[in-house]
């Protein structure tokens, strides 16, 4: 079960950038903001760069749509 956790736990990040990702096109982009944002954080965690950044820029466009433009600046240099 170890192993199962581990896998579960670097595919996750994906699996909510995946959904996030599809909610911000669906224009629900508070909802996506708060997927994108858990999927960079867990990737963070797990060290995992690429899912991070992959996380990061649709967050960034998510957060444009919402007018939260420092937000999307700073989720944007982070990517």
């Amino acid at each position: 079960t170890l192993s199962l956790n581990q896998e579960e736990e670097f595919h996750r990040p994906w699996a909510l950038t995946a959904l996030g990702a599809l909610r911000a096109r669906q224009d629900r982009h508070r909802e996506a903001g708060r997927l994108l944002e858990t999927a960079a954080h867990e990737a963070q965690q797990i060290e995992d760069l690429h899912a991070e950044a992959y996380a990061l820029h649709p967050l960034a466009v998510s957060q444009v749509a919402l007018g939260e433009l420092e937000a999307a600046r700073h989720a944007a240099l982070r990517a």
